[in-house]
């Protein structure tokens, strides 16, 4: 995959997470934008938190992410997910499950389902 069309990739599944969080980072609950406008150096930069952390062999997909501001996502660091993470997790999985029917677990969704 080119590096151009693994950012759309990224970018994507961020507007897909912005839209099932309803735009709240699952860090801190304030608004995170994904628009561009944040500087790239900012703490405020949006992020994918991976809910099975990466070291662990978890995937970067709608099904294993929550959107957080870039400092949020790095004081969890590499720890497993805490209870405030479940919650959002589930609650995006429940999302996921409602608009897009029942997903298998096993299997990422594929983001060509997602429009926006």
């Amino acid at each position: 995959m080119s590096l151009r069309s693994e950012r759309r990739r990224r970018a994507k599944l961020l507007r897909v997470l912005h839209r099932m969080q309803g735009g709240l980072c699952a860090g801190c609950g304030l608004p995170v934008s994904i628009d561009g406008d944040v500087p790239a150096n900012s703490p405020l930069q949006p992020s994918f938190d991976h809910y099975d952390p990466a070291y662990l062999g978890g995937a970067q997909t709608v099904r294993n992410g929550l959107l957080k501001h870039r400092d949020c996502n790095g004081r969890r660091g590499a720890q497993l997910p805490n209870g405030c993470d479940m919650i959002w997790y589930w609650s995006v999985r429940a999302k996921l499950a409602r608009m897009y029917g029942e997903i298998d677990h096993l299997a990422p969704p594929d983001l060509r389902h997602f429009h926006f």
